[in-house]
């Protein structure tokens, strides 16, 4: 019970964080709302299991929509993460909003009826609590299978540290859910062990924070020597959307010669303040994001059969890079490989 709590209030915390310094990346916000959807079905589950459930009954159930949140937030999370294509999101919160209405009589039982209603259901699940849960491992199926082939297909593209921590994620869930599938067929009762969820949480927050903490979701504050800059933090978005939306139309930066000069010209944008932004909102510098794009590019058409007769030198100079030194230094900070070994698997 303790440890499910501190797993709950990690969770909380973190996702709080996440969404106040999400910038709106969209990895970040859909990490930060996984989190917190997580944290609210652990923070109910462990109310419905200990004598706090009838001390607030009406506190009861107010979790349970939320679980059909958290696999649709879990697959955007893994789509953030390769930059794929946006996809609208509200779709596939249908359920969430279903479940609201499904529960509204429950939330309206008065004092009595609701612990009444709590203690009998902790006895014998009642049948539309049955068909909650089976709708509930129903989604979780097909939107783990989603992620699972999100992953496969979309390795080379996805930074390896965060590969691998978004593998780590959909693994803890399946166990997860094959966890609760097997208590389902052995025993049921309101008193059963959250330990794992607990655990799970705490593992996932601890190995994002100390092992990986990917580029695309560290809490950096603004640098220093932006202190006195009278860039706007709703007008540094602003630029950067400008910019990512500039060099991805046409793919502007396959071309060597591009500059932050040029962009910013093309853009209307000063130079310093473009810099700023990049710089602010993905930690990253202008040439830092383009040969971010250029390995890419180039681990695309390495994946491409019309590209095999392009030597590595040839599929480098393709994407914009002027050097081999400079894409391989680059290949390997972006994938932990190098091209060769690359080229070399898919053969």
């Amino acid at each position: 019970m303790i440890l499910g709590l501190i797993g709950a209030a990690h969770g909380f915390l973190i996702s709080l964080m996440l969404l106040i310094t999400s910038k709106k990346i969209p990895l970040r916000v859909y990490l930060a709302l996984f989190l917190l959807c997580l944290s609210l079905v652990l923070s109910g589950s462990l109310l419905l299991s200990s004598t706090m459930a009838t001390q607030f009954p009406h506190l009861a159930y107010l979790h349970s929509p939320f679980t059909y949140m958290v696999f649709p937030l879990l697959y955007f999370y893994i789509r953030a993460s390769s930059k794929s294509e946006k996809l609208p999101f509200w779709p596939h919160s249908i359920l969430f909003f279903a479940s609201i209405l499904h529960h509204l009589p429950i939330y309206f039982l008065n004092t009595s009826e609701k612990i009444g209603y709590i203690q009998s259901a902790g006895i014998e699940l009642p049948m539309h609590r049955s068909v909650f849960f089976w709708t509930v491992i129903l989604q979780a199926i097909v939107y783990l299978s989603l992620s699972i082939n999100r992953l496969r297909n979309q390795q080379h593209i996805i930074n390896r540290k965060l590969f691998i921590f978004s593998s780590a994620f959909v693994l803890l869930m399946i166990l997860l859910v094959l966890m609760g599938v097997v208590r389902k067929f052995t025993f049921y009762s309101y008193d059963q062990s959250y330990l794992p969820a607990a655990i799970t949480l705490i593992w996932v927050i601890y190995a994002y924070f100390h092992f990986f903490n990917p580029n695309f979701s560290d809490f950096k504050t603004p640098q220093s020597k932006y202190g006195k800059s009278g860039l706007s933090k709703l007008q540094s978005e602003h630029y950067l959307k400008a910019f990512i939306d500039f060099i991805e139309s046409g793919n502007s930066y396959l071309n060597p010669g591009l500059t932050l000069a040029e962009v910013s010209t093309a853009l209307g944008i000063n130079p310093n303040y473009l810099s700023q932004s990049i710089n602010q909102n993905l930690n990253q510098t202008f040439t830092e994001v383009l040969n971010e794009y250029r390995v890419k590019e180039a681990i695309q058409m390495m994946h491409n059969r019309k590209y095999d007769h392009y030597s590595i030198d040839g599929i480098s100079q393709e994407v914009g890079f002027k050097s081999k030194s400079a894409f391989y230094s680059n290949f390997k900070k972006l994938t932990g490989g190098n091209p060769k070994e690359l080229r070399k698997g898919l053969k």
